[in-house]
């Protein structure tokens, strides 16, 4: 019996420490964010590599990238970054639907 609410206690402690997906638009997705609408694309890119280094569960990383891939191709139309950038929006569609339903992102 003592064995068997060892186990219970241990299992529901394992199932909460699980990382969720959030949303969290911090101070340094903020600054990459800024950076990116100025076009400075690859000052952005390194600060999303920083955020996601810091919070490897934050989606906005996920978020900016995809508006990093979006102006490339919009600014530059080149058929070649098309054929590499465009398959990767729907894996960010894919990994941004983990995120929290209640989010406004």
């Amino acid at each position: 019996m003592k064995q068997a609410s060892t186990l219970v206690i241990f299992l529901v402690l394992s199932l909460s420490s699980i990382s969720q997906k959030v949303y969290d638009f911090n101070a340094l997705c903020q600054q990459a964010y800024y950076e990116i609408t100025r076009l400075k694309i690859e000052h952005g890119q390194e600060l999303i590599q920083k955020a996601q280094l810091q919070n490897p569960e934050n989606l906005i990383p996920v978020v900016l990238e995809s508006y990093i891939d979006f102006l490339v191709l919009f600014l530059n139309e080149n058929p070649a970054d098309y054929k590499i950038r465009y398959p990767r929006f729907s894996e960010r569609i894919n990994a941004l639907e983990e995120g929290p339903t209640n989010s406004p992102y």
